[in-house]
């Protein structure tokens, strides 16, 4: 009896359940939709939204009212609306349906990062009419993400890159300096007096400086530079584009800012050595990227220690790239 009263509403021919699915009067697929809790909407292919559900609603900061009959400029920022419109216009000349991940800015500037799902939906006459859509919130999977990144390529104390990151830079400007035969230098330094300061005053001095040539190191990088800590008390720079005798210079002045900024600050006498190679285009003809790596970083070593060898009143030891002699 309880079962033929609750189905005696129901309909039960497939002409009923059509007519109930296209014509929405008793709230029958807003019901299904504002089930959902992903955003979902739908617009004709104008821009403008037919519907939403209640996810949408609360994702936008808008009431359904204010959504359902205005477009998307009325919706998004003007840049972002248009950007919509332009993969509106993609799906529109091919329809189906896409996955695609963007960056959603509503009025009252709060900002998510989305993957869109959405697909095409046609009229009675086999046009397209327009596009259903729904969208995940991907905002706290990409800041996990960009952290995840940040711990795995940056030293933790200083916050500059790490030996693997800096090493996969280099192969990278590499590439770059063999594909279109440029220069490339790289100059190594090594801290002075650091395990005295350590020994004497604590390793939390010894972090205090390491953090600071860091930071004066990057207020000081020029914007084609990439600065990393190699491991222990030593330090990299790789500078793409850039001759010898630039990067010579270069890390002349370096090593003097580090002296009036820096090392003064600290109760035992510190300093750093530095060693610079560089390698020309007709120098790298026939070598590997990797090879290429090797050849850079031993020449800068080996001159930081002739360098530290000489004491830091010396110039800064350099690598002829030629022909391989040292010059102070």
């Amino acid at each position: 009896m309880l079962t033929s009263k609750l189905l005696k509403g129901i309909p039960h021919s497939h002409d009923d359940i059509h007519a109930l699915l296209t014509n929405d009067s008793g709230g029958f697929i807003q019901a299904i939709l504002d089930c959902i809790p992903m955003p979902v909407f739908y617009r004709c292919i104008k821009g403008i939204y037919l519907g939403c559900n209640h996810a949408f609603s609360e994702a936008i900061g808008l009431n359904k009212n204010e959504i359902i009959g205005n477009d998307l400029f009325h919706i998004f920022p003007k840049d972002q609306a248009e950007s919509y419109l332009e993969n509106d216009a993609q799906l529109l000349k091919a329809p189906g349906n896409c996955v695609y991940e963007s960056e959603m800015r509503t009025f009252d500037e709060r900002k998510f990062y989305v993957r869109f799902h959405k697909v095409s939906f046609n009229d009675k006459t086999g046009n397209v009419a327009g596009f259903l859509g729904m969208f995940e919130d991907l905002t706290d999977q990409k800041k996990m993400e960009k952290e995840l990144h940040r711990l795995a390529t940056r030293d933790h104390l200083t916050q500059i890159y790490n030996r693997r990151a800096i090493e996969t830079k280099l192969i990278k400007e590499i590439v770059i300096a063999l594909k279109y035969y440029r220069s490339i230098s790289v100059a190594m330094l090594d801290l002075d007096g650091f395990k005295k300061l350590n020994d004497n005053h604590g390793h939390q001095l010894g972090d205090q400086l390491l953090q600071c040539v860091a930071s004066q190191l990057l207020s000081q990088r020029r914007a084609s530079d990439y600065i990393g800590r190699f491991g222990g008390d030593e330090f990299i720079i790789i500078m793409p584009h850039t001759s010898l005798s630039d990067a010579e210079q270069y890390t002349f002045q370096l090593r003097r800012y580090l002296e009036t900024h820096c090392f003064g600050a600290f109760p035992s006498e510190v300093g750093v050595s530095v060693g610079v190679s560089s390698l020309s285009s007709e120098n790298m003809v026939g070598k590997s990227a990797s090879q290429v790596l090797d050849e850079l970083i031993a020449q800068a070593d080996s001159a930081m220690y002739r360098d530290k060898g000489a004491g830091r009143e010396g110039s800064i030891t350099k690598v002829c790239p030629t022909c391989d002699i040292l010059a102070g």
